[in-house]
């Protein structure tokens, strides 16, 4: 009997001690899940200073750019406004615009418009009697012209209306033709000195402003 009573002493003493032992598991292994959540949690509040940092550092990058660009662009505008401006001094025609004044590059308002289409032979021409028959100063479009702006081509490969940029000159039109203007990649710059209209050729590269 007594026998009895110490094996069931026995039993019940293994009982409450793999009791404890599992509350004690438990709790050690809410305790570890907890720290590990904690370290997950300090990595993902690491990694995120690390990419806020490198943002700010991308956004000041990226300023500094855009304000380069900017110049850049109004440098590149007040080059272009030049342009015009010589070209539209001169004898003028009995019909003419003034080339509108920018104030951003051309290249720069129209990058995402533009496509390539190679290096052109360039000359330029006066709308002088001597040079086109007549002073009327009317294109072949039937507008007027504008110095500086207005550029003949041949309409065989070219839409009159298109636009164009010419590297160095800016954006300009094609309005007009004329007998020795023949080739795609051939062109003939407006101005109203016949000075310059006889200063021969040039090679640029053309890139055309899509609508």
């Amino acid at each position: 009997m007594l026998n009895k009573r110490r094996f069931l002493i026995f039993v019940i003493c293994i009982i409450f001690l793999s009791f404890i032992v599992s509350l004690y598991c438990i709790k050690y292994n809410n305790i570890s899940k907890e720290e590990e959540i904690k370290k997950i949690q300090m990595e993902v509040t690491k990694i995120q200073k690390e990419l806020n940092s490198k943002v700010i550092e991308n956004k000041k990058v990226i300023k500094e750019k855009e304000i380069v660009i900017d110049e850049l662009s109004t440098q590149s505008a007040k080059l272009e406004n030049t342009v015009k401006k010589l070209s539209s001094v001169g004898k003028k025609p009995k019909n003419y615009k003034t080339a509108p004044t920018i104030n951003r590059g051309s290249y720069d308002r129209n990058r995402e418009n533009l496509e390539p289409v190679g290096e052109w032979l360039c000359t330029f021409y006066a709308p002088t009697k001597e040079e086109c028959g007549n002073n009327k100063g009317i294109t072949a479009s039937g507008k007027p012209v504008v110095a500086g702006y207005t550029i003949a081509v041949d309409p065989e490969y070219w839409k009159l209306g298109t636009k164009f940029y010419i590297e160095g000159y800016g954006e300009v039109i094609a309005t007009d033709t004329g007998v020795a203007i023949k080739g795609k990649n051939r062109l003939d710059f407006c101005v109203f000195d016949e000075n310059i209209s006889h200063c021969g050729n040039f090679i640029a590269k053309v890139w055309i402003i899509k609508d």
